[in-house]
């Protein structure tokens, strides 16, 4: 499996539904600017330019409301320039601790998938599960374009699309395996229709495992069943 999608794939601005929504896209994109650019190329060397760019928003609110840039520290006149380095350095520091604890957490669960999957034969829903959740996870992370982590999360997509097709489901928006496959490769499927997909599959994985055990527990109660009268 595999080659159906480009990597790394590139997802679609959210849509606002309501004022909730706008003043958080306010606050995300113009305070930590959380563009959806960025989102799509998590990269150490973008985190230093969106802490220069809040950095400078920082800035700016300061002159607008103090018309200068004079910076008084325990009554010692500082340059702006060291001022605003420091306050770009305390962000730009934040942001890489935020990101490397993301990266981090994606790669232990990229692991355990790895581990699963030496053992789907015997344990097909966990491996299967488990890999619609890490999905998920990366979603959930905004780590889908992560340079160590985007073709684990295309591997992931691809199989979840391919097994849900095969068995029938309908996807969101009337979308089907080719329009997915083309609207992912192009930039057009949002984050919430991917989750949406992927927590359907799980549905649906839930409810083949609880079929299979009552077909189990059936098999097992005629079997038992059959015994008996034979030794009767």
């Amino acid at each position: 499996m595999g080659g159906k999608l480009t990597t790394p794939i590139r997802l679609a601005e959210q849509p606002i539904a309501g004022i909730s929504d706008f003043l958080s896209w306010t606050f995300a994109k113009f305070c930590f600017f959380r563009w959806m650019w960025f989102r799509n190329n998590p990269r150490n060397e973008l985190i230093l330019l969106r802490s220069t760019l809040s950095t400078a928003l920082l800035a700016s609110v300061y002159y607008i409301v103090f018309s200068d840039f004079r910076f008084l520290v325990i009554g010692v006149d500082v340059h702006p320039v060291f001022i605003l380095l420091g306050i770009n350095f305390v962000i730009y520091s934040n942001m890489m601790k935020d990101f490397s604890q993301r990266s981090n957490y994606g790669i232990r669960l990229y692991n355990d998938i790895i581990q699963l999957r030496s053992r789907q034969d015997q344990d097909w829903y966990s491996y299967r599960y488990a890999t619609a959740s890490f999905a998920v996870q990366l979603l959930s992370l905004e780590l889908w374009g992560h340079r160590d982590l985007s073709h684990a999360f295309n591997e992931a997509i691809e199989l979840v699309i391919e097994d849900a097709g095969n068995k029938g489901v309908k996807f969101p928006d009337k979308l089907t395996k080719d329009t997915i496959y083309s609207q992912l490769n192009t930039g057009v499927l949002r984050c919430s229709q991917i989750r949406s997909i992927l927590f359907d599959y799980m549905r649906l994985l839930d409810q083949d495992l609880a079929m299979d055990s009552v077909s189990k527990a059936a098999s097992a109660k005629s079997g038992g069943e059959i015994i008996a009268s034979t030794v009767l």
